[in-house]
């Protein structure tokens, strides 16, 4: 799961559940404790075709929430709008097949305009399409650290280090996966 950008929001995802769907949910940290969870159903992905999410993420704003399922290098991103969980973009895409990020395998760059898959693929979130590779060691977890930067953490050789990348938002298009 990860907490929302102001820090209101809590957001879970899993991919085995009973019903055999995958699921989101949605929790106000701020709510009283008996307040119950948002569960939405995740319609599009089947269980069986996935193994558990490898990343989840709140846009920089709060306002969109993106999950990517994957498994043996193919992987579908969702997006929603946080206000009222309506899906906004669904997208197939190419997962980095040896290693990948452990953790936050999901991260959304470039003010919002792409999304770094497991610390090596940038995808588009307009359009899901790939826009190039970083290329990197095996990552274990990745981050965003402003606007157009971001850290990975990787293991080469035996050997754990973090790298700094800072990314021409220039050359990204426009977010068009609306709020």
């Amino acid at each position: 799961g990860v907490v929302s950008p102001d820090g209101r929001d809590f957001a879970y995802t899993s991919a085995r559940i009973p019903r055999g769907s995958p699921q989101i949910a949605l929790f106000n940290l701020y709510a009283p404790l008996n307040a119950k969870w948002r569960w939405h159903e995740i319609l599009d992905v089947d269980a069986a075709d996935v193994n558990a999410p490898a990343g989840l993420a709140y846009s920089q704003d709060g306002k969109k929430l993106a999950a990517l399922f994957a498994k043996q290098g193919a992987g579908f991103i969702i997006c929603w709008r946080v206000s009222d969980v309506k899906p906004i973009g669904e997208y197939e895409v190419a997962v980095p097949a040896a290693g990948g990020a452990s953790e936050r395998g999901l991260e959304w760059v470039a003010n919002g305009k792409a999304w770094l898959i497991m610390g090596d693929t940038l995808v588009d979130a307009a359009d899901g399409k790939r826009l190039g590779q970083l290329n990197s060691p095996p990552t274990i977890r990745q981050w965003t650290i402003g606007p157009e930067s971001l850290a990975i953490m990787y293991q080469d050789n035996g050997k754990t280090g973090v790298a700094v990348a800072k990314l021409d938002a220039t050359k990204f298009g426009a977010a068009t996966t609306k709020p």
